[in-house]
């Protein structure tokens, strides 16, 4: 059996709680005095199993940062962020994070850095094996497999470091602009298998993204939170929120509900 979820009801965490992302009034700031800047102010919002939920919002909107508290690589300075009704910091066994430029050893092959990560996971090598498998075809892994990390392109490094963040098969996957640098074709493939991962046949995973390309949210989101200036300006499905903004599309209801310039 492979190590994390894969049950066809709702992903739990060992503990029975649903494998939900809770935040509650999060605020996050850097810097001091007259220099601070205030990153994340008063953020809440939930993510469930057998969903998509994409964080949109534009560059410098906050998305990073919310996302570095979620995987548990910075503190809050106020607020709680909870992974399956656990603390961050106690649920990391739960969760397959990805951020660009995350955690790669160029010097080791594409199967071998997801070794490492298994191993680091608790797996044993035959459940590596079967789960390097099951990610090489989804992924577009095949012919990266034995081939170092280092001099493969952005898009081929990405595809890999996205397995590392699967190789535990988590119930909780969160990915920072994950199709960044990918091209059609992977996008696509990306597409389907996240779809995938939060269907049934999938393990029900509880599925959290960030994104500032608006027409990948509307395909991909099955929820969709809002952020603006460290903010959350509204959440919703998009018909809901193209219908709170009177707005034919999700561009239009951004701008309008979020008060950027359009």
């Amino acid at each position: 059996m492979l190590v994390g979820n894969s049950s066809n009801g709702p992903a739990d965490s060992p503990g029975g709680s649903p494998a939900s992302i809770d935040v509650q009034h999060v605020h996050k700031g850097y810097g001091r005095g007259a220099r601070r800047v205030q990153a994340l102010s008063d953020v809440s919002f939930q993510a469930m199993p057998g969903q998509i939920t994409a964080l949109l919002g534009p560059n410098g909107a906050g998305k990073t940062t919310l996302l570095r508290l979620l995987a548990g690589l910075q503190l809050p300075d106020a607020g709680q962020l909870s992974l399956a009704g656990l603390p961050v910091q106690q649920a990391r066994h739960l969760l397959g994070f990805y951020s660009e430029g995350c955690g790669l050893y160029p010097r080791l092959t594409a199967r071998e850095n997801m070794r490492y990560f298994g191993r680091l996971h608790g797996m044993t090598d035959t459940q590596i094996a079967a789960r390097i498998q099951q990610l090489s075809e989804p992924l577009d892994l095949l012919r990266l497999l034995d081939r170092p990390i280092g001099p493969c392109s952005l898009g081929e490094r990405m595809r890999v470091a996205l397995a590392r963040a699967l190789i535990h098969d988590p119930a909780i996957i969160i990915l920072d602009e994950p199709t960044n640098g990918l091209d059609l074709a992977s996008v696509r493939r990306l597409r389907r298998y996240l779809r995938y991962l939060v269907s049934g046949e999938g393990g029900n995973k509880c599925l959290l993204f960030s994104s500032h390309v608006m027409h990948e949210v509307a395909k991909l989101a099955d929820e969709v939170v809002l952020i603006a200036q460290g903010r959350v300006a509204d959440s919703g499905s998009v018909p809901e929120l193209c219908a709170r903004a009177h707005a034919p599309d999700l561009e239009e209801a951004f701008v309008t509900l979020t008060g950027q310039p359009g």
